[in-house]
């Protein structure tokens, strides 16, 4: 097994599903290895996020902290990611998949605003063994019989679930993907994106 599940709070140990968190959020797959591992996609389409880090770990930036261009410019490690739902081809069980820019760059299929995502399969890896390298994609251009899936989940509520403390997001909502210039991607998100309010 290449994909380490992570609830956010640590990381399992190669080849053991990391434990549901007590918030009911789904397990994180991380991607470390340098072989591809396939997914099927169980959500619709992507939900998109831009981020950055805050000691421990990853947050989202907030409105008010993108509405103050001094915080936000002062914001470490601010990049953009997509999520989308998945399971794996031998597993039932449903897992949150963060991809980058680059991943879209190299299966544009995820930026079709024409295409329900459901039930095709990619592939993902990361192009070197640093566990910071561009995850590349890949599009399997097989699709499981969408009828036998699990039910999508709500892929924002795990997403406003999963990062609770210290900042929560008041919407995920459209961003384009960074250019190349400032990032490491093409544009590719914005129409597919929905735009959602988070409950507080």
């Amino acid at each position: 097994m290449t994909a380490t599940p992570s609830n956010g709070r640590g990381r399992a140990p190669t080849g053991r599903r990391a434990p549901t968190p007590a918030t009911g959020t789904l397990p994180v797959f991380k991607i470390t290895s340098t072989s591809w591992h396939d997914f099927i996609i169980v959500s619709p389409r992507m939900y998109g996020v831009e981020v950055h880090y805050h000691h421990p770990r990853t947050q989202p930036v907030t409105d008010g902290q993108r509405a103050d261009p001094v915080i936000y410019n002062a914001l470490v490690g601010r990049r953009w990611q997509g999520w989308l739902c998945v399971r794996e081809y031998d597993r039932e069980d449903l897992g949150l998949l963060a991809v980058t820019s680059w991943t879209v760059h190299c299966v544009p299929q995820l930026d079709a605003p024409d295409v329900d995502l459901r039930g095709w399969t990619i592939g993902v890896k990361r192009a070197t063994p640093d566990r910071f390298g561009k995850l590349l994609g890949r599009w399997n251009n097989r699709r499981a019989i969408v009828e036998k899936l699990s039910a999508s989940p709500d892929v924002p509520d795990h997403l406003v679930k999963m990062w609770d403390a210290p900042t929560k997001p008041e919407t995920i909502k459209p961003r384009d993907v960074p250019s190349r210039e400032d990032g490491d991607g093409p544009q590719l998100l914005a129409d597919i994106l929905d735009s959602l309010t988070i409950p507080t």
